[in-house]
């Protein structure tokens, strides 16, 4: 099961960047899958950098949103930055490599994409309009990957109840790090939500069994047109 899911999520970012069947914007953004990695990148022009900064995260957003939707429910973490790098059908190298994976490895901790400061300063001088920023209870933006998807109550709510049933174990608890990223996980998508308040929006409870240490009454949203 999660080699096809693993094939649909990457097979997702294949897609999008095809020039023929994907985004047009996102033509001449590369990427890398190795394992379970996956590496986005997208050359800056000094001229229009905030523009394709933005493009890059509009970008990651969609890839994300198919990571934790239905057809795959899958968290991902990572990092991103701008810096020197490069890449080809070979190899990828590069000092910005070094800190994306630096910024995924020891700062991201849960299933968030964190910003790194050189990111957060193209958007802040930059009268380009995106609301792609977030800033966590730990003060570190992060990607808010669902400015992007509207009416997706339903999808994720589905994907999560998915992730827990794979995740809990005999007791009825799950382990202690899965536990927080779920939990972590919760929280964004419903404060999302609430915050788009499209249409009419009805919740569905989606509690954790006790014992489990997650707060009775937290809760995923359906949203309907």
């Amino acid at each position: 099961m999660l080699p096809f899911r693993l094939h649909n999520l990457y097979t997702s970012i294949i897609e999008l960047t095809n020039p023929q069947k994907g985004i047009k914007k996102y033509e001449n953004i590369q990427f890398k899958i190795f394992s379970d990695n996956i590496i986005i990148a997208k050359q800056l022009s000094q001229e229009d950098k905030a523009n394709d900064v933005v493009t890059l995260l509009s970008c990651v957003s969609n890839f994300l949103c198919s990571a934790v939707g239905d057809g795959v429910g899958w968290l991902v973490r990572g990092g991103i930055t701008v810096g020197d790098f490069y890449i080809d059908d070979t190899i990828v190298w590069g000092p910005a490599l070094l800190r994306a994976y630096e910024l995924e490895d020891q700062l991201a901790i849960y299933p968030r994409i964190i910003l790194d400061e050189t990111v957060t300063n193209v958007l802040s001088s930059s009268t380009i309009k995106n609301d792609f920023v977030r800033v966590d209870k730990d003060g570190l933006c992060f990607l808010n990957y669902m400015d992007i998807w509207h009416f997706s109550g339903q999808f994720v709510s589905a994907a999560f109840e998915n992730m827990k049933a794979e995740a809990i174990k005999a007791d009825g608890t799950y382990p202690d790090k899965v536990f927080q990223k779920l939990y972590w996980h919760m929280n964004y998508i419903n404060a999302e939500l609430d915050k788009k308040n499209e249409k009419q929006n009805r919740k569905y409870p989606h509690y954790f069994r006790r014992g489990t240490g997650l707060p009775e009454g937290h809760q995923f949203h359906e949203v309907f047109l």
